[in-house]
């Protein structure tokens, strides 16, 4: 089954639009902070305007398979998208077959092969010589997660994915140094063999054979740690867990 998040706000038109078929499931969200391990992203074009373009080349740039969906097939609108360098889009109305079929030629055009992610796993242990956790650039963490994920189910070994946020009594964007602050710090109180990165505004760790209680015994002492050394700082941080399955 393909797990697809759809950016939009309640669209009934577009919900309607979708088939309605076992081989996929859809969230609706309006926000583009979606998990790495989504198989695709729809963005509609009606929600995203003109920033259509925008978003789907952070998509693009995380690894995470995307395509827009619209309404409007004109030739004019077709020729608007392709200006954006947005090359799938899926036009409505269309049938069950023919979306499925574009899904997943979206999902195998766009998303790396496991080799390219084996070779990204290779280069961030060779490369990463320091304590703590291994340091994975944000362009390919999606991918090595998906390895990571793969490998694990043949191991059957546990792993948990956490999100580190940060909040401020304005809530404005973080201020240039902040997150990078806070990396160090989670990189550090982090075991060698876990996963670390910075993923637009937050923190991704992948503890590698931790379970629920492992996952959030490591996540609060970061927190604290981080409050710490921080004590001064306007930003509060948070976690979330999630179990890699």
């Amino acid at each position: 089954m393909y797990n697809i998040v759809v950016l939009s706000d309640n669209d009934a038109r577009l919900k309607a639009a979708l088939p309605v078929t076992k081989d996929i499931s859809f969230t609706f969200t309006a926000s583009p902070d979606v998990h790495p391990d989504i198989d695709c992203v729809l963005v509609s074009q009606d929600y995203y305007g003109e920033d259509i373009g925008e978003i789907m080349s952070s998509f693009k740039k995380h690894g995470i398979p995307c395509a827009a969906v619209t309404f409007d097939g004109s030739d004019e609108n077709r020729a608007k998208l392709q200006r954006k360098e947005i090359t799938d889009t899926i036009v409505f109305p269309t049938n069950e077959e023919l979306f499925l079929k574009h899904i997943t030629s979206v999902i195998s055009s766009q998303r790396l092969g496991s080799d390219v992610e084996f070779e990204t796993f290779a280069k961030a242990v060779a490369l990463d010589d320091q304590k703590g956790a291994f340091v994975v650039h944000e362009s390919n963490f999606t991918n090595l997660y998906r390895f990571v994920k793969r490998l694990l189910d043949r191991m059957e070994k546990p792993a948990y994915l956490v999100k580190f946020s940060f909040n401020s009594p304005y809530n404005g964007k973080l201020e240039p140094g902040a997150l990078e602050e806070a990396f160090l710090i989670v990189k550090t109180c982090l075991r060698r063999g876990d996963i670390v990165s910075i993923y637009g505004n937050c923190l991704l760790a992948i503890l590698i054979g931790a379970d629920a209680e492992g996952a959030e015994t490591a996540a609060k002492r970061i927190v604290d740690t981080y409050q710490g050394f921080c004590c001064n700082s306007i930003y509060d941080m948070g976690y979330e867990t999630q179990e890699i399955k």
